[in-house]
C-alpha cells in the first residue's frame, strides 16, 4: 500500500517519462523511503534536518526555493505541518500532496506524566520510525 501511494504520487506528479521528479518531505526517514522507491527518477528535499525541531521548525530560504519547483510534498502529519502546508500549497500551487500516512494505523504512546493535559497524554505520535527493517511489504 505505501509503495503504492508513493509510486502514484511521484508518477502522477510529472508526466514526463524519464524526467526527474522533485519531492518535499517532511523528516529524514521519509527522504529514504521516497530515494528508494523513486530511485533515479526522483530528487528529495526534506524541509526538517538532524539537528532541527520539527516541533518548532520553520524553513530556511533556500528550502522555500526548492519548494517552488517541487512537483509533490509527502506530509506525514508532524506538527510543523499545521502551521506550513497551507502556506507550501500558496508558494507551489502546481505542488501535488500525498499524504504517506493514508492507511497507516497510529500506535497510542504514553506521554509524560509531568503533562496535565490529559488529551495530550496519549497523543499518537506520527514521527515515531521503527526503521526500514521494520516495515511490512505491502501488497
Amino acid at each position: 500500500m505505501f509503495k503504492k501511494l508513493v509510486l502514484t504520487a511521484l508518477i502522477g506528479a510529472n508526466t514526463l517519462l524519464y524526467a526527474r521528479v522533485n519531492a518535499v518531505v517532511s523528516i529524514l526517514p521519509q527522504q529514504t523511503f521516497v530515494e528508494k522507491i523513486g530511485g533515479d527518477k526522483v530528487t528529495v528535499t526534506t524541509m526538517v534536518r538532524p539537528g532541527s525541531d520539527p516541533h518548532t521548525y520553520e524553513p530556511k530560504p533556500s528550502q522555500m526555493v526548492a519548494l517552488s519547483t517541487a512537483d509533490v510534498y509527502f506530509p506525514i502529519k508532524v506538527e510543523f505541518e499545521n502551521a506550513w502546508l497551507e502556506k507550501f500549497d500558496h508558494h507551489n500551487q502546481s505542488m501535488q500532496f500525498s499524504d504517506m500516512t493514508k492507511g497507516v494505523e497510529f500506535i497510542e504512546f504514553p506521554k509524560a506524566s509531568y503533562l496535565e493535559d490529559e488529551e495530550s497524554k496519549s497523543k499518537a505520535l506520527p514521527y515515531e520510525w521503527a526503521g526500514l527493517f521494520a516495515l511490512q511489504k505491502g501488497t
